[in-house]
């Protein structure tokens, strides 16, 4: 969205490159957003607006029903690993993240739902953002967009129709066998995502010589910096999510 207000202003936008993981652009594919398009007369509707916001606990089950299953699963698989402490350490991160929602601005979810699903500002290039409208043929950096096969968040035909709707002439769609918390978090990012990017960005990206400090007149000599040592401590992976 910042690429494509900011493409047209002299000098473009800045950006060269973009990549997006599991970023919906045809908001109708979600599901069970798409029948919120009738949300003014719902009983949710009248929720908000008698509390203000979406409680935790709804947003929270919300997203478990998307794939009922998945708890079953997630359980058998921790009972199959309950040994393995790092495995369990990433289970733990997971699910302490995925239980911490916080409540939901009311008025920011009945707009989102207004602009996004219900009129299609984004595909219609209707969308206003302060004082710009969203255009998102006007991007023209190369895209590599990712899609999950088992992403019941973003599905992937509502993540696809973004390679046509932007300017670009380079664009590129991956699709990955994970979830939408498994693109970033997932034990299968690595091999499936962040390698793949890290070469897709390399081939594109040229390095930026580094503009050398101008030496003061004080300076009287120059003092050697020591060199950080190399390696590190690997972090925990933690395990895919069905979502």
């Amino acid at each position: 969205l910042y690429t494509a207000i900011h493409e047209e202003r002299p000098g473009g936008s800045g950006v060269r490159n973009i990549v997006t993981l599991g970023s919906p652009v045809d908001f109708g594919k979600l599901f069970p957003f798409n029948i919120l398009i009738h949300f003014a007369h719902s009983p949710l509707s009248r929720a908000i607006d008698l509390f203000g916001n979406i409680p935790p606990f709804l947003t929270r089950n919300g997203f478990k029903l998307l794939a009922p299953l998945a708890s079953l699963r997630r359980y058998r698989l921790l009972w199959e690993h309950y040994y393995d402490r790092e495995w369990v350490a990433g289970f733990e991160t997971i699910q302490d993240w995925a239980d911490s929602f916080i409540p939901y601005p009311g008025a920011a979810f009945k707009q989102f739902i207004t602009d996004f699903i219900k009129e299609d500002k984004l595909r219609s290039k209707k969308l206003e953002i302060g004082e710009h409208i969203v255009d998102l043929s006007r991007v023209k950096s190369a895209l590599l967009a990712f899609s999950g096969t088992t992403d019941k968040v973003a599905v992937p035909p509502s993540v696809d129709p973004v390679v046509e709707l932007v300017g670009s002439t380079d664009t590129t769609i991956e699709h990955v066998p994970l979830g939408h918390i498994g693109m970033v978090a997932g034990s299968g990012a690595p091999k499936y995502v962040w390698a793949p990017m890290t070469a897709w960005l390399a081939e594109r990206s040229k390095p930026v010589a580094a503009e050398q400090p101008r030496a003061s007149k004080k300076t009287m000599r120059r003092r050697r910096t020591p060199r950080a040592p190399e390696g590190g401590t690997p972090g925990i992976l933690p395990p895919d999510s069905s979502i």
